[in-house]
């Protein structure tokens, strides 16, 4: 029985610690140097080996091979918190994640979205605030001199942010690193509560 035991023991550590395999789906760069070795667009590696960076805003999208979750890591927020590696930065996040919780008020959430966030598709923010035809946020930004005033898509309390922001009465404008306003509208009470004038984004292309 120990003799199982232990062989117990040793496979439950192995599966522990076996590394997360990713793929890499997009790069900004040319190869990103990760374990020492020069990688492309479509390899594969493990999730433990150090990420060496060569430039700011430098990005890569990852896909977790066997969950296809996919990921964007950036340079300067794996620098600015420290974290060497593919495996390290997702569970960083998550950890920030868990300790904000979903915020189920304004205060709560402005506090999440006074920060920069990176996006090259869309940026989706949970919170515990009801949306629905009645309660909705919405964003705006400094163009030109104007105030351009954005409706985003709302569902079950998440609102998300994509370049279709910049469009301005139905025409593409190039988009560009920016500061936010967001505000939460509920037309039940009539009440607009503006909650984040500094919300960063920064586009990675």
């Amino acid at each position: 029985m120990k003799i199982i035991f232990s062989l117990l023991m040793l496979l439950s550590s192995a599966l522990l610690s076996e590394a997360v395999t990713y793929k890499i789906i997009f790069l900004n760069t040319p190869t990103v140097t990760i374990g020492g070795r020069k990688l492309a667009k479509g390899d594969t590696f493990d999730g433990n080996l150090k990420v060496t960076w060569e430039k700011d805003r430098q990005a890569m999208k990852v896909m977790d091979i066997s969950t296809k979750l996919q990921k964007l890591i950036v340079s300067d927020k794996a620098m600015k918190n420290r974290w060497a590696d593919v495996d390290s930065y997702i569970s960083g996040e998550k950890k920030m994640s868990a300790r904000g919780g979903a915020p189920a008020n304004a205060v709560e959430l402005g506090a999440i979205l006074n920060d920069t966030f990176y996006f090259m598709d869309a940026i989706d923010i949970k919170t515990a605030m009801p949306t629905d035809s009645q309660r909705f946020f919405y964003i705006s930004y400094p163009y030109n001199g104007e105030t351009i005033n954005k409706m985003v898509e709302n569902r079950e309390g998440t609102f998300v942010i994509t370049p279709e922001i910049f469009t301005i009465d139905g025409k593409a404008i190039p988009p560009f690193d920016t500061t936010l306003s967001v505000y939460y509208v509920d037309q039940e009470k009539e009440t607009l509560t503006l909650v984040s004038d500094k919300m960063r984004v920064v586009l990675i292309n």
